[in-house]
């Protein structure tokens, strides 16, 4: 199999815009998955690519890691104006019923979905347009196969229980407890201290990054076999 994987630039920022391109290059049939979309205006950047350097703007598999808008926010302007096969991404509204035990009687049932919904414009965004031009949503779980590459992480439990924690996740009861604010703090000390020149402070056990990079899928390719 043929395949080649571009990194497309997006400044000064830790997101990602991925172009895969992978098939049989003697059959006219060529597929393009993409991986995050970075900020807004990286989803010309991302069009303008596929229209150099694949002669097409079909796109097969639209993947987001996760729910940060440095990942995100390019992937509306893609899948609005290019042709989508399916989209992967995970939303933390669906799984309400799982989490609002969390919020102890703050929020009803609807009005977490709501609250959930307000806080990820970008994720209804693409739900949005997906259901109007019947682009199928699937959720990126462990064991889920997305073209040629294999979902690692999360699992399904996994996010669940991340959800409480996620920065743009109405504080809850757990975010609000006295052992996290101590926790927040120790973390906040240890981001202080930085590498450099003969010393670097990279654990071989790390503790976890923000719960949203957390949440964020893990995938195994296998492309070229």
């Amino acid at each position: 199999m043929d395949y080649a994987i571009d990194f497309i630039p997006i400044g000064n920022s830790n997101g990602d815009a991925i172009c895969i391109r992978y098939g049989n290059v003697d059959v006219p049939v060529l597929w393009t998955d993409i991986i995050d979309g970075g900020f807004s205006e990286i989803g010309d950047k991302l069009i303008e690519h596929m229209l150099t350097y694949y002669g097409s703007t079909n796109v097969a598999n639209m993947l987001l890691t996760h729910a940060d808008d440095d990942h995100a926010r390019g992937l509306i302007k893609v899948l609005d104006q290019c042709q989508v096969g399916a989209l992967y991404m995970n939303r933390p509204w669906l799984f309400v019923d799982d989490v609002l035990p969390h919020f102890h009687g703050n929020y009803t049932r609807q009005g977490l979905i709501d609250r959930f919904r307000d806080m990820h414009p970008y994720l209804v965004d693409l739900e949005d347009i997906a259901n109007r031009k019947r682009v199928p949503i699937f959720d990126a779980f462990q064991g889920t196969t997305v073209g040629h590459r294999l979902i690692l992480a999360p699992s399904r439990q996994r996010y669940i229980d991340l959800i409480p924690d996620l920065d743009k996740t109405p504080t809850s009861y757990r975010a609000s407890s006295p052992f996290q604010a101590i926790v927040q703090g120790t973390q906040n000390a240890l981001n202080s201290i930085y590498e450099f020149w003969g010393m670097e402070t990279l654990e071989e056990y790390p503790d976890p990054t923000s719960a949203s990079n957390e949440t964020c899928v893990v995938q195994l390719a296998r492309y070229g076999t």
